[in-house]
């Protein structure tokens, strides 16, 4: 005899309903930011890891294109900028400049950049493809001193300053108490070069920082230890030896030697002429 229906009993063996309920998704979406407050501190220290490697990297790769223009002009570094009196810069149609980093460009590896990642585009001056002509922009500059000077010249090239991380125009709150300007008198977007808060053209007793370095919120000075960089622990340098090494922002300080009234440590002068022009 067969059963009706409702006499036949319910088994765990039956088949459950294969609809998503509203209490489900409710439950997913609530694991899902949890898990993504927990993860975020974790992604944000990759891509600040991220963002540095790829910034050492380049600037690494600056430093051996420097090396290779070197050695192909009688051991001379290349000069800072292109300029009409020494000071003010040639600045094209386009707006871009002409400097170092167009001289060495032909040397740089296609996957290094003369660009860090965490540079912002006010941050960064624009030079020209040595190749195309078209803009590139940079956000590393030469210690102006250092252009054209023969290597010979440099008595401490392992300690010496060549090429940092820099900034615009005061972009995000930066040092710039002399920005260049062009011919006309409007301000050119200036970190292609490192110069001192005396002036652009020759430091003297009065120097106490560098400028244009790219510590955010370092405006008027303010270069604490424990200051605002572009990547934890501090920004990239490279030595005219080839070094790299991170600094805080209290590395701007100048030290100035008032006996033989010149500086000294890592932003001390060459012995040759102060700087030159590209030809």
């Amino acid at each position: 005899m067969s059963q009706a229906p409702q006499d036949l009993e319910r088994s765990d063996e039956q088949p459950k309903s294969q609809y998503v309920t509203r209490k489900d998704i409710r439950v997913f979406a609530i694991a899902m930011v949890v898990l993504a407050v927990l993860i975020s501190p974790v992604y944000f220290v990759l891509k600040e890891n991220s963002d540095s490697y790829r910034c050492k990297r380049n600037i690494r790769a600056i430093s051996k294109a420097i090396e290779l223009y070197a050695v192909e002009n009688n051991d001379r570094l290349p000069p800072a900028y292109v300029t009409f009196d020494g000071v003010t810069p040639f600045v094209e149609k386009d707006g871009g400049v002409y400097t170092w980093a167009n001289l060495v460009h032909p040397h740089m590896p296609t996957d290094a950049s003369f660009r860090c990642p965490k540079a912002t585009d006010a941050e960064c001056f624009l030079d020209h493809d040595s190749q195309t002509g078209t803009l590139m922009p940079v956000s590393y500059g030469m210690y102006l001193p250092m252009g054209g000077a023969p290597l010979s010249s440099i008595p401490n090239p392992e300690s010496a300053i060549l090429i940092t991380e820099t900034s615009s125009l005061a972009a995000v709150g930066t040092f710039d108490p002399h920005p260049l300007k062009d011919t006309n008198g409007a301000d050119v977007r200036d970190g292609f070069i490192v110069a001192w808060d005396s002036g652009n053209a020759l430091s003297d007793d009065t120097v106490n920082y560098v400028t244009r370095l790219a510590y955010p919120d370092s405006k008027g000075s303010k270069f604490s230890k424990d200051g605002r960089s572009r990547h934890p622990g501090g920004n990239h340098y490279i030595t005219v030896s080839g070094s790299a090494i991170t600094l805080p922002p209290n590395a701007a300080k100048v030290d100035w030697d008032p006996k033989q009234r010149k500086i000294q440590g890592r932003w001390s002068v060459p012995e040759s002429a102060y700087f030159e022009t590209s030809p």
